[in-house]
Parts: C-alpha cells; sequence; structure tokens
C-alpha cells in the first residue's frame, strides 16, 4: 500500500536533512471515505464538490472487494471518459484521523515530504515512496436493475 508521510521521520540540522522510516501509515479506504465526507460537507467551500457532486450518485463507493478495489457510481447522464475521470478523482486523499476543519494538511502521499517551519520558512523534500498515483483505472459498465421495468 502506499504510506503517509507520517510513516517518515524528517530531522533537520542546519542544512542536514535526514529522512528515515518510522511507523508505517498506510493509505486505507477509511481515508478516502473521509476524504468525501469532508468534501461534502464544505459543499461549495471545496473546490473538488462541483466535479465530485456533478459526477458521482452519492459521496460513497463499494469496497474494497477480495481484489482491494472499489467502485464509484457515476451518473448516466453522459459518457465518463477516463480523462473525466481521473479529473474528478484528483483529490488530495486526507488521513481518516485528521481534523475535519483544519486549514493545511501536512500529512498526504505526494511527492514531497514538508519539513517543520524554521524561521518561518518550510521547506519540502522528495518523499522517498515516490508519487501518489492511480496505477490502474478500469473502467466497466455498471448495470442497474432498477431501472427496467417489468
Amino acid at each position: 500500500g502506499k504510506k503517509w508521510h507520517s510513516s517518515y521521520a524528517v530531522k533537520v540540522d542546519d542544512d542536514d536533512v535526514t529522512i528515515s522510516e518510522g511507523s508505517e501509515a498506510l493509505f486505507s479506504a477509511q481515508d478516502l471515505n473521509f476524504t468525501l465526507r469532508r468534501i461534502e460537507q464544505l459543499g461549495s467551500l471545496s473546490p473538488d464538490y462541483i466535479l465530485v457532486s456533478q459526477a458521482l450518485k452519492t459521496f460513497a463507493f463499494d469496497g474494497p472487494d477480495n481484489n482491494n478495489e472499489i467502485r464509484f457510481r457515476f451518473k448516466d447522464d453522459r459518457i465518463w471518459t477516463e480523462a473525466d475521470i481521473k479529473e474528478i478523482l484528483s483529490f488530495k486523499i486526507i488521513p481518516a484521523n485528521s481534523s475535519l476543519t483544519a486549514q493545511n494538511y501536512y500529512n498526504g502521499s505526494g511527492p514531497y515530504l514538508a519539513t517543520t517551519p524554521q524561521a518561518e520558512v518550510t521547506n519540502y523534500f522528495r518523499n522517498p515512496a515516490g508519487n501518489a498515483t492511480l496505477e490502474r483505472l478500469n473502467l466497466k459498465p455498471f448495470v442497474d436493475n432498477s431501472t427496467f421495468t417489468t
């Protein structure tokens, strides 16, 4: 799984920066669920809200299943291309143990780790785990039997 930045210990001593392994904290479905709830609660205050609310039937997903895959249910009012889906799902995932009301989130899974600010300057260093990306996007049709008349 993907590691959160909190999985690393960053030590800054003048110009010397050391990044070492700490307690492993892995990205989970609970983190994604927390993030979707936060986007939904913020409503139009979140730049991600409009994209997600126009695309998904609900701010929820099914899974993960035995293959560790999740499923989103997109609205059926248009054809969703891979590029559309990547744009919609490009929001920043936030750890489930984060505050809903924080203005900044330094614990992420992106390509750079933030160090403790010194003299009001925050430096960023490359994440040893690399980038957080969607490794695979599998588009499958979803048939909702409730839409068929009998």
